[in-house]
């Protein structure tokens, strides 16, 4: 008991026997899970970093997770993780980067599930789960990991990071039934990725297999799921590693196929070039769908269905017996994730190098992905949510056959309580783009020209230096997305 009143005339309160009991342990019960669950998503409990991120203050988003390491232990340890290795990636920490989302891999890797919060879930919520993590975002950790190892000039840890996401994706689709598994199935650009990788490395004859998987993948289900086709640069590499590796017949098939003006270079064992990433825009935050409904037994009685989502709320008799007592109340809420797109400010951007325009193509669509893969799983989201309603609903029945006034506050509790995992990686990208550019030994000026979804334009110069005969990578950031 918290605390007892030693007034003498306190007057007790009028109802059926264990009424008063019921309301008031039940009361502070109600008021300890309003805090500890709560109504705000993930993004609105770490909207200091999330803005960070957005306004491209990265270094104070970085020292924000720092500062607030609560995530860092404990049941959000491979988020914290994931958002850390990519805001670390933003402020230019690439090694330090890289240390903490090896970490994230470790943890995915030793990843087990905790049967006893599982099955706490089904009378609380999900959102109390350790986060494993959604199929895409385990990968993207190998994706920010690469492209760390390349800016930091080691191109073959780059390779082994760029393999590992065919096999994690191959690990996480062998999970799946026939006929229930993701579309999801394999990644284009990440083949797209080994083959740019490969021919840094100056090997070909990978680096071709590797184009050859990426077009294939593009044009047998990127094109279907995602409205994304190969990009005219990957065709163009992909004849270019044809041709110095002595495939010709594959190479006259692609240049009577694809009408991308492909000619020879200038020399068949590469010369020195650029390799531009745009990250553009972020992906898309988790919120939840959920739906309340109130029903009040009696001929003044009524069911009302509120979706706090669409502002939907209708009333819809019912009748019965006359009463109106509070007893008589229950309130139900089933909760379920969706996400909500931010999209890109930028819709399209150039690299500029000696005054010849080098067009950026999109070559990920992460925001799709995300969305698809939601899809994907809704069928059993939506399973567990029902099985987790039934279970609530089940307590609230049986505990009102002993207490009808406790059965309220059952009612009530589990109402508070229903909650969807809101939880994502929300510092990956809309879109990745790339280009590839020839460049002489040296320093190069490279300006991106962007323009935005309403036709202005504006740029950002940056200078390179690269070497005789090898390959430089340079990853460009604009987080800066359209307001909601």
């Amino acid at each position: 008991m918290l605390f007892r009143s030693t007034h003498p005339r306190r007057r007790r309160a009028v109802g059926p026997p264990g009424t008063g009991r019921s309301f008031a342990a039940l009361g502070w019960l109600i008021l300890s899970i309003g805090v500890l669950s709560g109504c705000a998503t993930y993004h609105q409990q770490n909207i200091q970093f999330h803005t960070a991120i957005a306004e491209g203050r990265y270094q104070d988003a970085v020292d924000f997770l720092e500062t607030h390491d609560r995530d860092a232990d404990g049941k959000n340890r491979l988020l914290y993780r994931m958002e850390k290795g990519s805001a670390l990636h933003l402020a230019g920490h690439y090694l330090e980067s890289n240390t903490t989302l090896e970490e994230a891999y470790v943890i995915l890797e030793e990843f087990q599930r905790n049967y006893a919060l599982e099955a706490l879930s089904f009378i609380t919520n999900p959102a109390i789960v350790p986060y494993p993590g959604e199929d895409f975002e385990k990968v993207q950790i190998h994706y920010y990991k690469a492209l760390n190892f390349t800016l930091l000039g080691n191109i073959s840890d780059a390779l082994v990071e760029a393999r590992r996401i065919n096999i994690k994706l191959n690990q996480l689709n062998d999970r799946y039934e026939a006929g229930r598994k993701n579309h999801y199935g394999s990644d284009a650009f990440a083949w797209t990725l080994m083959g740019l990788l490969f021919d840094a490395s100056r090997e070909y004859n990978d680096a071709f297999i590797c184009y050859r998987n990426a077009l294939d993948t593009y044009e047998s289900s990127y094109s279907a799921d995602y409205g994304l086709g190969p990009p005219d640069r990957l065709i163009l590499d992909l004849m270019t590693a044809a041709w110095r590796t002595g495939l010709t017949s594959e190479l006259e098939q692609y240049k009577a196929r694809y009408s991308v003006g492909w000619s020879p270079p200038a020399s068949r064992t590469g010369g020195s070039d650029i390799v531009i990433f745009w990250n553009n825009g972020l992906g898309p935050v988790k919120t939840e769908d959920s739906v309340n409904f109130t029903l009040d037994r009696g001929d003044v009685g009524f069911i009302t269905f509120v979706s706090e989502d669409r502002n939907f709320f209708l009333p819809v008799p019912v009748g019965g017996k006359d009463t109106n007592s509070l007893r008589d109340i229950s309130l139900i809420r089933m909760a379920l994730p969706r996400y909500l797109e931010r999209p890109p400010l930028y819709c399209r951007a150039t690299a500029v190098c000696n005054e010849t325009p080098y067009p950026l193509e999109k070559a990920q669509d992460i925001n799709d992905i995300a969305f698809l893969n939601l899809h994907d799983r809704m069928g059993r989201e939506l399973g567990t949510a029902l099985l987790r309603l039934a279970i609530k609903q089940g307590i609230e029945r049986a505990v009102r056959k002993q207490d009808a006034a406790l059965g309220v506050v059952v009612s009530i509790v589990n109402a508070a309580t229903e909650k969807a995992d809101t939880r994502n990686w929300q510092t990956l990208p809309h879109d990745i783009y790339y280009t590839r550019i020839p460049a002489a030994p040296g320093p190069c000026e490279i300006t991106l020209e962007r323009t935005t979804v309403s036709g202005t334009t504006d740029s950002v110069s940056v200078r390179v230096d690269v070497s005789p005969g090898r390959t430089a990578f340079l990853v460009f950031h604009d987080p800066d997305s359209l307001p909601r």
